[in-house]
């Protein structure tokens, strides 16, 4: 079902401040479940070319990554 998500993602034409929420909620889902490359690469692609005047979403997120990292080593 995540694999569904991310496809629909991948045809986006490019990133839309809208599905901030969505793919955020992707990132979370596949760092819960130990799939944290994955989780990276959504960031990457999807969540670093949205530009916005607030950066700490993004750092949080990719703290909320970083431990679900640490806890499947």
């Amino acid at each position: 079902m995540l694999e569904r998500a991310v496809n629909v993602l991948n045809n986006q034409k490019k990133p839309n401040v809208y599905l901030i929420q969505p793919i955020e909620r992707l990132v979370r889902l596949y760092a819960k479940v130990g799939q944290v490359d994955v989780a990276r690469q959504l960031i990457k692609k999807f969540l670093n070319p949205i530009s916005s005047n607030d950066f700490s979403w993004r750092q949080e997120l990719q703290q909320y990554v970083d431990c679900h990292q640490k806890a499947f080593l």
